[in-house]
Parts: structure tokens; sequence; C-alpha cells
């Protein structure tokens, strides 16, 4: 859990070791309690290839962005990311293991 005061850039450092962590190979589950998980993605996205990530929602990436963006070395697995809002944390939990060996292994 981060904790801070709001403006403290929280959420950029959270999205920083999301990115280290996939770059390493680990699989990394994040709940969004505030933030809806797609705009959470595109913000770890946006970390990931050095782009603000306002301008990657709003569409307004300069070109440099857009070549920033689209010559990045693929170095994020989507397979080693799992976004999910509190709603499904309280209500599917089921959604977060693959098989019954993987169930009793986790922990909330």
């Amino acid at each position: 859990m981060i904790a801070g005061c709001t403006g403290s850039k929280k959420s950029t450092y959270l999205h920083h070791i999301v990115n280290q962590n996939i770059i390493a190979g680990h699989r990394v589950a994040y709940c969004c309690i505030k933030d809806k998980p797609f705009d959470v993605g595109i913000e770890i996205i946006g970390e990931n290839v050095h782009v603000n990530a306002e301008y990657i929602k709003r569409g307004i990436m300069t070109e440099e962005d857009w070549g920033k963006l689209t010559s990045s070395p693929s170095s994020l697995d989507g397979e080693n990311l799992t976004l999910f809002d509190i709603v499904q944390l309280l209500y599917k939990p089921d959604l977060f293991y693959n098989t019954e060996e993987e169930k009793e292994r986790l922990e909330v």
C-alpha cells in the first residue's frame, strides 16, 4: 500500500514500480480504487515510454510522442499485468487465479 499527500506523485511512483516488475518478468496485479483500469493502463504505458498519459488519453501527442509510443521495444508483457477495480476484488475473487492450486495460495 502506498499512501501520501495529494499531489505527491504516488501514482507515478507506483506506475514506475509496476513497469520495472513487468520488465523483470514478474506478474503484477494492480487494484484500481480511485481510477478506472483503462486509465491506469494508459498511465502505465505512458510512464514506460516517457510520454504524458494525458496526451495519450486526449489524442494530442506530438510526432515525437507517437514515435516513442510506436517504436518502443515491446518490454511490457500484457500477460504479466492484471488491472482490476475494487468491485471485482470484492465480488469476483475467482478472477485472480487459474487453478485450484493458485486459489489456495491467493491471499487478499
